[in-house]
Formats: structure tokens, C-alpha cells, sequence
């Protein structure tokens, strides 16, 4: 009797012998990969190329060998790629050199070398014509430069000259010499540049030792803004009696003039401006003024680039030589600022008319109170002089003005629920400042105390 476990292993090393018969039938069978060669396509990057070849079912492997055409020979290949891709971009590649791929495949561990050569060369292309594109920088004063990169080209050189009308002679610009400073390849920054000049700019380009100018000019300009209208801001009320004017720096200016009239009518007019100041300083102290009168000034600036005026528009700042300050709680003149009154205060008010038309420079003093809901304060008002009475009068908001009678008390009320902060006004009566023309004036001093609340 045959025994059951024999026959289960003996079947089973017939399966087994089986299975390794077909699989080295198989490789038996297989046939060597085929000769093939490689296709070469060009990039957008000249310097770059893409390999690429057919899928062979017998290889197990692929291999791409390059050699490079030097001293008239080709030299030793040598391995670039072993994978089993079908695609291969080369980037070691260099303008005018000749290079040669082979393509070799490795078949059940044995290396079949390629027959086919593919042979690809970058051929340098001329230099195309450059043009160079300009940004201001600086407020104009000097000039980014940009170009593009020509792979034809070996070198680049900026060349400029002045555009003034005459003959154009283009000199080449240096780096770090005059203000000219290469930032790149493809890049410089020109500098020091002449105010209210204009340049021209070509772009030449170097070839196997020979330069090749440019083709394309580009214009630039180096222009300032112009000289802004300005109002120079005047400081009058100091303890010396004299007048302080300042003004703005103007990158447009070459530097400034400051103008004065004498407003004393009807001896002069308005008109007549003369010159007090001209330099590049950006205040003026003016000592001629008579501050025992009270004199009245009215100042204008003008700036001068490239020796012409620039008058602007007529704008005007007022000035008046007083030996008067102005009182310690200013700038109270807007609603925003109201200077607190917890107890008294010590102020001054002025009010000075010009021969101009509705030209009037006046100080208006802003207060407030904090009043309980449904109370009134009453405020009392008392003049440096007696005889001044009635030169002030009383705003509120929303409400009309009111005469102010030296140490008559006013009142300001609060007719809301809550406590809060009531704002008014005392403000100058022009009728009592100026004269029937409208001009004149003066300052008058005053003390303002919280007397007492009472219920609304």
C-alpha cells in the first residue's frame, strides 16, 4: 500500500519543478532589447535639453551615456542617467559645444551597449538689439537702468549723453565712477544727475571681442518737482516785539523770497512788497517793525530754482509787531481746544483789520465748564480796562451772540439730565476793534471767573 503522505509531497515537487522549468523557458525565450537611439527636443532654456526614447519590454534598465566634441575629438563616454524612465532632461550644457548620446540597456544582467548616436549642438544665437528701460529714483535725481539678458552677447556697456540740443556725444558709462554703479548682470544705477537735464540712453553689446551699438535710445529726464504755492506761517505777539516767520522746505526750490508789504493806508497799499529775506534758511526773524503802533504786516513767499521767480498764487500771511504775547491757554481758538474754567482764568484777545478786502486777523478764546444736570453757571468777565467794556461778545453754539459787560455776569447753562462739559466763545466785536474802514486794532486783556451755579 502506497502511503498518502508520499504522494502529497511528491506532487508537490512536480508543481515546483514545474513552475522553475517555465520560468527559465521563460528567460530562455526572452529576446535582447533592440538597438534604439535617442530623440533630442529643445527647451525654452537653450541650455537645457529633453531625452527621451521608446519603452523596451526586454530591457530591465536604461542608460544614457554623453561624450563632449573637444580638441577635435569626442572623448570617453560617460554616464549620465540609469533608471528605467523613458525621459531625461539634460542641463549640463554649454553655447557652441557639441555633445553625443548613446543609449544602453541592461537585459537579464547584461549590459547591451547602444550602436545609434544622436549628436546635438547649441548653436549661440547673435545678439538680438537691447533697449534699456529707466525709473526715477529719488525724487529724479538718479536713474534705475534695466535690460534683458542676451545669451549672444558677452558683455554689455551703458553709453549716455546730454540731451540739450546739441550734437549727441554717448560716452560709456563706468562702474562706481560718476555716480554710476552696476547692481547686475542686467541692472546699474546712474546717479548725480544734472537738475532739469535730459539724457539719452543706448545699450551696446560685446561679441567675440567686438562691440555692437545699439539700435534703440531711451530718453530720461531729470526734472524736480516744481517750486508748491506755499503761505509762510508768521509768529507775531512775542515779548521783543518782533515778527517770526517760517516755511516749508521744497525739494523744487533752489531757495526762497520772502516778501513784505507795510499794510498803513491810506500812506501805502497792499501792493507794494519789497524784499526782506532771500536765502536757503527756513525762517526769518524780521526786527524792522515798529511794535510801539502796532504796525501791520502782510508777508508772501516766493522760491527761485535755476534763477527764475516763481511768484505762485497769491497767498498771504498777516503779521502785526505787538509787545503783547498772546495769552498762555492758546491755541484755544476752535471748539476742540476750550481751554477748562474750574475757578479763573487770565486771557487776551486781539482783532486787527487790513486794507486788504475781508482780511481781518483775530483771536477768539474757546471755554468750557462742567455743569450738573439741570444747573447754571454764572461766569463773570472783567476787562484790563473798564473803558473796554462791550469790546467782547458772548457764543454759544446754536445760540445768539451777546454783548459782554465788564463784571455782568453771564450765564451758561445745562438743560440736559446728565452732567457734561458746556463750550463757549468769547470772541472780539469788530465794530470795536476797527476803525470805519475796517482796519486797525489792538489787544485787549481780561480775567474770567466761575462766580456761582444756581438751579436752571
Amino acid at each position: 500500500m502506497i502511503n498518502k503522505n508520499f504522494i502529497s509531497v511528491l506532487i508537490a515537487l512536480i508543481i515546483i519543478t514545474s513552475c522553475e522549468v517555465n520560468v527559465l523557458n521563460e528567460r530562455v525565450m526572452r529576446k535582447d532589447p533592440f538597438v534604439d537611439s535617442i530623440i533630442v527636443e529643445e527647451l525654452s532654456n537653450i541650455q537645457a535639453v529633453q531625452l527621451k526614447w521608446k519603452k523596451d519590454k526586454n530591457a530591465d534598465c536604461y542608460i544614457v551615456m554623453k561624450s563632449i566634441y573637444k580638441d577635435s575629438r569626442f572623448e570617453d563616454f560617460f554616464q549620465i542617467y540609469s533608471d528605467m524612465g523613458q525621459i531625461y532632461v539634460d542641463q549640463e550644457l554649454e553655447v557652441e559645444e557639441t555633445y553625443a548620446y548613446r543609449l544602453d540597456k541592461i537585459s537579464r544582467g547584461v549590459m547591451f551597449e547602444g550602436t545609434e548616436i544622436t549628436f546635438y549642438r547649441i548653436e549661440r544665437p547673435s545678439p538680438f538689439p537691447g533697449i534699456i528701460t529707466t525709473q526715477n529714483l529719488n525724487n529724479g535725481k538718479s536713474a534705475y537702468l534695466n535690460w534683458l539678458y542676451d545669451a549672444g552677447a558677452d558683455a554689455y556697456r551703458v553709453m549716455r549723453a546730454v540731451n540739450n540740443g546739441n550734437a549727441l556725444i554717448f560716452t560709456e558709462r563706468k562702474d562706481e565712477m560718476d555716480g554710476y554703479f552696476i547692481q547686475g548682470v542686467t541692472s546699474a544705477i546712474d546717479s548725480q544727475l544734472l537738475d532739469d537735464t535730459g539724457y539719452f540712453y543706448r545699450l551696446d553689446k560685446q561679441r567675440n571681442g567686438q562691440w555692437i551699438a545699439g539700435l534703440e535710445i531711451t530718453a530720461f529726464s531729470r526734472t524736480r518737482p516744481m517750486p508748491k504755492d506755499a503761505v509762510p506761517t508768521v509768529n507775531s505777539f512775542r515779548s521783543d516785539g518782533n515778527i517770526h516767520i517760517t516755511w516749508e522746505f521744497d525739494e523744487g526750490a533752489d531757495s526762497y523770497i520772502l516778501m513784505r508789504s507795510f499794510d498803513n493806508p491810506p500812506s501805502s497799499k497792499i501792493d507794494d512788497f519789497v524784499k526782506v529775506y532771500e536765502g536757503t534758511d527756513l525762517q526769518y526773524l524780521d526786527t524792522n517793525v515798529n511794535a510801539q503802533r502796532d504796525e501791520r504786516y502782510v508777508y508772501k513767499l516766493y522760491k527761485k530754482r535755476n534763477g527764475i521767480i516763481h511768484t505762485g498764487t497769491d497767498r498771504f500771511a498777516l503779521g502785526v509787531a505787538v509787545i503783547t504775547q498772546e495769552d498762555k491757554h492758546e491755541p484755544n481758538n476752535l471748539e476742540t481746544q476750550a481751554t477748562l474754567l474750574e475757578t479763573f482764568r487770565i486771557g487776551n484777545i486781539y482783532c486787527y483789520g487790513y486794507s486788504l478786502p475781508n482780511t481781518i486777523l483775530e483771536d477768539i478764546d474757546w471755554y468750557r465748564v462742567s455743569i450738573p444736570p439741570g444747573k447754571v453757571v454764572n461766569i463773570g468777565l472783567q476787562y484790563s480796562q473798564s473803558s473796554y467794556s462791550g469790546f467782547f461778545r458772548l457764543y454759544i453754539p446754536y445760540l445768539d451772540t451777546l454783548n459782554i459787560i465788564n463784571n455782568v455776569a453771564f450765564q451758561v447753562r445745562n438743560d440736559e439730565n446728565v452732567q457734561k462739559d458746556v463750550t463757549f466763545a468769547i470772541i472780539p466785536d469788530k465794530t470795536k476793534f476797527l476803525t470805519g474802514s475796517g482796519t486797525g486794532g489792538q489787544v485787549i486783556g481780561y480775567t474770567i471767573t466761575w462766580q456761582s451755579i444756581d438751579n436752571n
